[in-house]
């Protein structure tokens, strides 16, 4: 029996509940001869319980925004220099990322203490996205492109059509909700759009994680205006089933993009950051690019800057709804093939995984 500890960076956010569960179905699917012990990593230094994780035949980190410069000082365990040290297993990072513009970051010494740590002969450091796999090798660190472990459900990993290509068969849309409140009035356009578009479709709202209150109050409002649903999957992994017969998900949360993609469901992301844009670039999905401008003579929110091919475009929150029938056209015209391509995709980036998980258990 080999003993795994998974450090976890699930909280409140129910994306980092999905990478937690996807982590230890693949250990347990890859190295079935394993006893999983989930540990939290965020706001933890461990420095008490060093022969607690000493126990372990190896230390896995996996997904997030694990390489984000400085993210290790903030809220990374093991936060005292020492105890890097003092750990004598084997410490492996794979499916992570970053949060930021790759050009724009540069590892400090201490991050590359932390990182340093990972570096093993056998076991290359699993990159979630192609920003991320070039940035670390930038960095000066072995990397192979794994992809997050929550884009795999091993129940869909051969799979690589969508459930449907029947665009008349969309009866059922789910749609998350954006990370940065300055977003919001470009999301409740969205929502308005999506009704007209299918009046007759069940429409949510799905929440993955804590909301200001004025928000949750304004998306609640839309229930009894325009009939679109509200549920809080926050908290948990279970509420990402909400997701599972949906037609369509259309929205800003990059891990909805990713569970009902896992499960080959029609997905449409508008990235707020380059964890979104990261995905869609390694799997060759069209980029929707936010980039919100306050304009300070409005109580609210004024114009945006959406990219799509490099191209930006400045408007009001009526474009959004275009962008998203622009691209729903293109995709029926070419018959979903944009997304066979991408589940194609996927499905090799599986087998970096299978790989990364053999060379570990050689290693333990």
């Amino acid at each position: 029996m080999k003993r795994i500890c998974l450090m976890s960076g699930a909280f409140v956010n129910a994306g980092d509940f999905l990478i937690e569960k996807r982590s230890s179905e693949l250990i347990s699917h890859l190295i079935p001869n394993s006893e999983i012990t989930i540990l939290k990593r965020l706001n933890h230094d461990y420095s008490d319980r060093i022969n607690e994780l000493n126990g372990f035949d190896c230390i896995l980190f996996a997904g997030g925004p694990l390489y984000q410069p400085g993210l290790y000082r903030k809220s990374l365990p093991f936060v005292n220099i020492q105890v890097i040290k003092d750990i004598k297993k084997p410490v492996f990072f794979v499916g992570g990322g970053l949060h930021h513009n790759p050009y724009l970051c540069k590892f400090s010494d201490l991050d590359r203490i932390f990182f340093d740590k990972g570096v093993c002969d056998s076991v290359p450091i699993g990159c979630r996205d192609v920003p991320t796999l070039r940035f670390m090798k930038r960095e000066g660190y072995r990397a192979m492109l794994t992809g997050c472990p929550a884009w795999y459900d091993l129940d869909y990993v051969e799979q690589t059509e969508l459930k449907s290509k029947n665009p008349g068969e969309i009866q059922k849309i789910c749609v998350s909700e954006p990370a940065k409140s300055v977003n919001v009035p470009l999301f409740l356009d969205l929502l308005l759009h999506l009704r007209k578009k299918y009046p007759h479709a069940v429409i949510n709202i799905l929440n993955h994680r804590e909301q200001k209150k004025g928000i949750v109050s304004r998306l609640k409002e839309l229930n009894d205006k325009s009939g679109i649903g509200f549920l809080d999957i926050s908290g948990s992994v279970d509420g990402f089933k909400a997701y599972d017969d949906c037609d369509l998900h259309v929205g800003f949360r990059v891990h909805a993009h990713i569970y009902n993609l896992s499960r080959r469901n029609l997905s449409v992301l508008y990235n707020e950051d380059v964890r979104g844009y990261g995905i869609n670039q390694t799997i060759g999905l069209d980029n929707f690019n936010i980039n919100a401008v306050p304009n300070r003579k409005k109580k609210l929110f004024g114009h945006y800057y959406l990219m799509k091919d490099n191209i930006s475009i400045i408007h009001q929150y009526e474009i959004i709804g275009k962008m998203f029938d622009d691209f729903m056209d293109d995709t029926i015209e070419q018959n979903f093939e944009n997304f066979d391509n991408a589940f194609k995709k996927m499905k090799r980036y599986y087998q970096n995984m299978i790989a990364f998980f053999m060379a570990v258990n050689k290693v333990i």
